[in-house]
């Protein structure tokens, strides 16, 4: 085993930036991470080689050594040697592969400045590398590739060198189109924004975009074997003994070149004339054939060849072990270390923390959405520390990603510390003499007592440490430091106080509201994965754990010694939390302990949602099942200590309207003596005379509404005066353009009512950012659209305009179904009449409607906003119940990666749950589908354990949320035409799945149910006991 590296040895290279390097992995689950991470562990001597791949190090918490995934993300920091001279300090940190944990993998993202994402060759890119590579990308940070599990092409595979050369092309060119297709993407968005791509620091270069070995930034491994290997050292290694130069074998040994023995030349078309690439003939041969000789020929012969002309060696205990498995991982793991040339491939490719990119700074301190105009001085003073990253800087800036949970017992403070040869002594003399003593035994009594007492204490305390990065100066012990909360405004701040210095400011006197607090830092730690190592300083550059700040900190934040530091922004995620379950604890006394329990969680958890209800209910939301699962043990084992009940998942469904059907249930013309739809005539008595249409958006227009909300909420902060349009910068200025100009052309193609509606919204609902939209469509009232109230003119608005609006907001909030939000409902205002305004200008109002409706109220002339809110909602739900209603539920992506011999099997459970394949794809060489498939929300309860128990674990499925869906079903619906009735039957056997749902709902909010408690009442009797 190799010596540990001391941790004076890392607290030393961290005053040299040069030499710091932070990288995260990333990859889809069961890709090999944490397998990967223990390899590199390992290299330090933390851990012994034996144990790579089974004691997954950084894997610390109970459940995930139980399931074998990764659930949260976890660093160490490590020491390589580079060329035997330079030392480099590698900070790692290993993130979750399952898309339940994306929030985890967004907090490895901001604190990195490279990602190592590792991807399996039998499996290929699977969805979730899909998103990582995207996230990477976007957050500009410089990816590395690591093509893991080679060893599963010889043994599990059985492919020969060649064939597992071109399926490893493939794999990189796959990855190559991907990235191509995201930078793409981006450029697009640049130019619609209008942005002028020549001002933007772009590195076009192929070597930061794209991956080939050639380039340097594509390693090939086997992590449970230890070893991996990059064109470098190969190129290296033959440039001697074949006396070719190093940078040609460089450039040749990937691509389709082979060696002519005739003319001792580098030849290009390999294949087309029949001859092995130099990747095949020089490296994959030798690979495959120390495999073959040890575990699949198990020829010692050869075996022993091997080990004496690559000069490595095997103990006694090895050459007698009947797994040869161990064997190959000896062998393999001393000629090519997988931390060698990983590693180095790390030092080389990834920047150090004094060279990010300008364009990567900006995205942490959002200082695109800043204008030049609104920047205070002190805030471009910033910039230039940060990409310094200068340990004497000034200006100190530390980026808080997460908080995570820690065991007292364990911090280093509390830890029993090794005691040394004078000191054992001393300790020993001590006792002797106690017992010499008379009270010796009553003394010893009270010892173990407080000691026993204070260990119970430790160990039942979690403290909450802070998971950080230094990015300017030097945070030390005992600073006092200004904690910016993810909602500070530089500008605000240093408008309402301008007295405040920027450096070491007294916030006495700062008014309240610009989410700033005052803290004194008690503790810094060194993470090493499952571990802590105390530190005094920690210079700018490097990861660093902070005790003290659990009182200001709720999951993210920015630390500073100056008001005008911008708060960095939060990572992206994907993962939303879309699953939700009513929890309480099993008994009610222990409900005091569950509340505190809910609000620790929801610090250590930034994916986690609890929302306390109305009437008493507590909700939590989390992102799938196993998200649920980690957050219920973490309750009853870190944070209630108390055993806690869930409910069944609460599903989330929208209420919506449909056009009219034109087709019946066995497909039959609804024949109808019109098709159009039906205005609603609200009257409040002697106050208002409203008439209203309801029509259903069409999808284009909600799906594009739906996926705007953020600048929607822009939008409504302009009109509502929260900031003033000159605030906004140039980037946003352009966001709310090009939002209003695609929905106009979305609009205005589809054609009429809605190329009018477009330049007469009203607002947005529910929340004033839901995808509902209210258009004025009453001739008399010229009233100015959102896009008018945007700028800054004055505007008039008539009486109650404002009233209108909060009742459209209220009935978009709940609708007449089962009282869930609405979605794609457009609410046109055909008529506003004020009936008290006609009344005195001496005009008769003649109301002659047949749907029309009236709200009794007092009988006085004067209407109160409230009125009026409440009339408005009703008179919306009224209007909307006069159109088809429907359901609509959530619908997950379904990828699911499958043998052909259980695909009847996964097909059957799909279908069982009212799942649709959209489509197959058939993986190269290994005899493998990924099927991509919709599944709905409500019926994914337990869907992953079912098909993985129906498969035998040959089946891995992921969901993802999708989008929404409309359950075309009516939910009252019966047979009435005769062909309906001759299908379905009088009594309508089949199940309304929608109706179902419905009555779940309903029932649930205890609404009122339509439910047969007696179905066939004469069959019904009393059965008396035998006396």
């Amino acid at each position: 085993m190799q010596k540990r590296i001391s941790i004076e040895d890392l607290k030393t290279l961290q005053y040299n930036v040069n030499r710091i390097r932070n990288v995260c992995i990333l990859a889809h689950v069961d890709h090999g991470k944490t397998s990967l991470a223990d390899s590199l562990i390992s290299s330090n001597g933390i851990i012994s080689k034996r144990l790579v791949g089974t004691l997954r190090y950084l894997d610390s918490r109970s459940d995930e050594q139980l399931k074998g995934i990764t659930m949260k993300s976890s660093a160490i920091s490590l020491l390589h040697t580079l060329d035997q001279d330079e030392e480099y300090l590698v900070n790692i940190i290993d993130s979750p592969g399952h898309v339940d944990f994306a929030s985890e993998v967004s907090t490895a993202v901001r604190l990195s400045d490279g990602a190592i994402i590792v991807i399996d060759v039998v499996e290929g890119i699977c969805p979730q590398t899909q998103a990582v590579l995207k996230q990477s990308l976007l957050e500009k940070i410089k990816p590395i590739i690591v093509l893991n599990k080679l060893d599963k092409l010889i043994l599990d595979l059985k492919l020969s060198p060649l064939e597992a050369y071109f399926h490893l092309r493939k794999i990189v060119e796959h990855a190559n189109a991907i990235a191509a297709m995201f930078i793409a993407f981006d450029q697009v968005l640049k130019v619609e924004l209008g942005i002028d791509l020549k001002e933007v620091e772009f590195d076009g270069t192929d070597d930061n975009v794209y991956f080939s070995p050639v380039l340097g930034n594509v390693v090939f491994a086997s992590a449970i074997d230890g070893w991996s290997f990059s064109i470098n050292e190969f190129a290296n290694l033959y440039s001697k003994k074949m006396g070719f130069h190093k940078s040609s074998l460089q450039q040749t040994l990937w691509d389709d070149y082979y060696i002519s023995t005739k003319q001792n030349r580098i030849l290009k078309n390999a294949v087309s004339k029949g001859k092995s690439p130099l990747f095949v003939q020089l490296i994959l041969s030798n690979i495959w054939y120390l495999y073959d000789a040890v575990i699949i020929s198990k020829d010692k012969e050869k075996t022993n060849r091997i080990v004496k002309f690559l000069e490595l060696k095997l103990s006694l205990r090895e050459t007698q072990q009947k797994n040869q498995r161990v064997v190959v991982k000896s062998l393999m793991s001393q000629w090519l270390p997988l931390s060698n040339a990983l590693l180095n491939m790390v030092c080389s490719q990834i920047p150090s923390p004094n060279k990010l990119p300008s364009d990567r700074i900006e995205i942490l301190l959002n200082f695109q959405n800043i204008p030049n105009k609104a920047m205070h001085e002190e805030i471009f003073l910033l910039k230039p520390n940060l990409r310094k990253c200068d340990k004497n800087s000034t200006s100190l800036i530390v980026f808080v990603s997460k908080m995570f949970p820690f065991n007292a017992k364990n911090l280093p403070e509390n830890r029993r510390q090794e005691l040394s040869p004078e000191d054992r002594q001393l300790k020993r003399q001590m006792y002797l003499d106690k017992q010499a003593s008379k009270d010796a035994c009553a003394f010893s009594n009270i010892c173990s007592v407080n000691d026993t007492a204070m260990s119970e204490e430790l160990a039942n305390e979690t403290v909450f440490i802070a998971f950080a990065r230094v990015m300017s100066g030097s945070l030390k012990v005992g600073d006092n430091i200004l904690v910016l909360g993810p909602k500070h405004n530089p500008r605000n701040a240093l408008l309402k106080d301008c007295s405040i210095a920027p450096v070491g400011c007294d916030i006495s006197n700062i008014p309240s509201g610009i989410h700033i607090t005052q803290a004194k830092i008690q503790s810094l730690y060194l993470i090493m994965g499952k571990e802590l190592e105390m530190t005094s300083e920690v210079p700018a550059g490097n990861l660093v754990g902070i005790r003290g700040l659990h009182m200001h900190i709720l999951n993210s934040a920015t630390l500073s010694n100056t008001v005008a530091c911008p708060s960095f922004v939060s990572g992206t995620t994907n993962s939303l939390p879309i699953m939700r379950v009513a929890i309480e604890p099993s008994k009610p006394s222990d409900i005091t302990q569950f509340i505190e329990g809910l609000k620790l969680l929801n610090q250590a958890d930034p994916c986690v949602e609890v929302k306390f209800q109305e009437t008493g209910e507590t909700l939590l939301l989390v992102s799938g099942e196993v998200h649920l699962e980690r957050c219920v043990f973490d309750l009853e084992e870190l944070y209630a200590n108390c055993k806690v009940t869930c409910s069944e998942p609460i599903v989330p469904f929208r209420e919506t309207i449909i056009e009219p059907p034109k087709i019946d249930m066995v497909n039959e013309d609804i024949v109808k003596s019109t098709n159009l739809a039906k205005e609603y005539l609200g009257i409040l008595p002697g106050k208002f005379k409203i008439r209203i249409l309801a029509l259903p958006l069409p999808n284009a227009v909600t799906e594009f509404i739906y996926e705007s909300s953020s600048v929607i909420n822009i939008i409504c902060s302009l009109i509502s005066g929260e900031f003033e349009l000159s605030v906004l910068s140039e980037a946003q200025v352009n966001v709310i353009s090009a939002f209003q100009l695609r929905l106009g052309e979305i609009m205005q193609g589809i054609g009429e009512p809605w190329s009018k509606a477009y330049k007469n919204i009203w607002a947005f609902g529910p929340r004033y950012i839901g995808p509902n939209v209210l258009v004025n469509n009453f001739e008399s009232y010229e009233r100015p659209s959102i896009w008018k109230q945007i700028k800054d003119v004055e505007i008039t608005l008539r009486d109650y305009d404002q009233s209108i609006i909060q009742g459209f907001q209220l009935a978009t909030s709940s609708g007449n179904l089962c009282e869930e939000p609405l979605m794609g409902v457009c609410i046109f205002v055909k008529e506003w009449i004020d009936l008290t305004l006609v009344s005195q200008s001496g005009f008769d109002v003649e109301i002659s409607d047949t749907d029309s409706g009236s709200f009794s109220s007092r009988s006085t002339n004067v209407c109160t906003s409230g009125q009026l809110i409440s009339f408005f909602k009703e008179a919306c739900l009224r209007a909307i119940s006069l159109q088809p209603m429907r359901l609509m539920t959530a619908i997950y992506k379904c990828d699911i990666l499958a043998t052909t011999d259980v695909l009847g099997k996964v097909y059957a459970v799909l279908s069982k749950r009212r799942g649709k394949i959209l489509n197959e794809e058939l993986k190269d060489q290994i005899n493998t589908y990924l099927i991509h498939a919709s599944l709905p929300v409500p019926e994914s309860f337990g869907f992953v354990k079912e098909i993985r128990k129906r498969t035998s674990g040959l089946a891995h499925p992921q969901l993802v949320f999708s989008h929404w869906e409309t359950l075309m079903l009516d939910p009252a619906w019966v047979p009435t035409t005769e062909e309906e009735i001759l299908h379905f039957g009088e009594q309508a056997d089949s199940e309304n799945y929608s109706l179902m749902w419905l009555n779940k709902i309903r029932a649930r909010k205890g609404l009122a149910v339509e439910k047969k408690l007696v179905e066939f009442g004469e069959k019904q009797r009393t059965l008396s006991k035998k006396k």
